[in-house]
């Protein structure tokens, strides 16, 4: 007889695995704080304030950081300033708020107050600010351009989008003096009003720039430009209808030599130049002019023009 035997295979039971208590070092956090404030720099000012919630260890980090950026408050990136420490509340961007009305605003500038504040002066390589609306406060705003000139700012640059009459008195006098700025960048929609402007040592990055500026101004009145800078400029426009009086020294260098420049103002009155004659030079009829002083090197004009 032959006897069958059916083993059934019982499976052995399964070991458990042992949970590994694995604890995940903060690398970032243990940064030397240099290292922080130059990545920190990178952000808006809001989102390197904000890094205050992730630990003691980033309690004031931000307070260092060489860099404030306000240039993005007012996009709808579901931020709503409050009076909170860390200075914002998340809000949803469903309930119709409105980015820029005056009380955004006003939110904002407290914002701006408390940070400035909180930095205690210290020195600010780069400081950015738009301001895009009606509501902002001229004293407030000329009150942060002054601090960041006292603070040693390197790189200012500003956007105003403002409309209000009085676009003239938002520059202190105090930045166009400061030791320590090597950047300055203005952005404006157009100088409606702008009558007189005069400029000091500065510098035209192409003739895109120079002719933008020009063109922002369609009632200016008069032009002074002193010692400023036009080395990647080779056509220089200057195009103004009811400019009365214009004022050219020191701003045409020897490296200009070949390039062109043309004025017209047909209202003109008084033409001061005083400067290197360039080969291209063309001036529009001035019918109503009454003065004109001109000063040049009579050797340079001998050695380049006459036979």
């Amino acid at each position: 007889m032959i006897f069958r035997i059916n083993r059934t295979h019982v499976p052995e039971p399964k070991k458990k695995k042992k949970k590994l208590n694995v604890v995940r070092e903060d690398r970032i956090s243990k940064l030397p704080d240099p290292l922080l404030h130059h990545i920190l720099s990178f952000l808006p000012t809001e989102c390197a304030v904000s890094t205050t919630v992730l630990s003691k260890r980033w309690k004031n980090v931000w307070i260092s950081v060489p860099v404030l950026d306000f240039r993005n408050w007012n996009h709808e990136d579901g931020y709503e300033y409050s009076d909170d420490e860390d200075g914002y509340e998340y809000c949803d961007e469903e309930d119709g708020y409105d980015y820029h009305d005056d009380k955004q605003t006003t939110k904002f500038m407290d914002y701006v107050d408390r940070v400035l504040v909180q930095r205690n002066m210290l020195n600010i390589n780069k400081f950015c600010l738009n301001c895009e609306n009606e509501y902002f406060d001229l004293k407030r705003v000329n009150a942060w351009i002054t601090t960041a000139g006292k603070c040693q700012v390197k790189e200012f640059i500003f956007s105003w989008r403002n409309s209000h009459p009085s676009n003239d008195e938002v520059m202190p006098d105090s930045l166009f003096t400061c030791q320590s700025l090597t950047t300055l960048d203005f952005q404006f929609p157009e100088l409606g009003v702008l009558k007189i402007l005069r400029l000091t040592n500065v510098a035209y990055e192409d003739q895109k720039s120079a002719g933008k500026l020009f063109s922002s101004c369609p009632v200016l009145e008069e032009l002074c430009l002193t010692d400023c800078g036009w080395e990647n400029v080779q056509f220089i426009r200057i195009s103004a209808p009811r400019l009365k009086s214009f004022t050219l020294n020191g701003c045409l260098g020897s490296y200009m030599e070949s390039a062109r420049v043309k004025i017209d103002a047909p209202n003109l009155l008084s033409f001061t130049f005083c400067d290197w004659l360039p080969e291209d030079f063309v001036v529009d009829s001035f019918p109503l002019l009454q003065d004109a002083f001109l000063y040049y090197n009579y050797g340079d004009i001998e050695s380049r023009f006459l036979p």
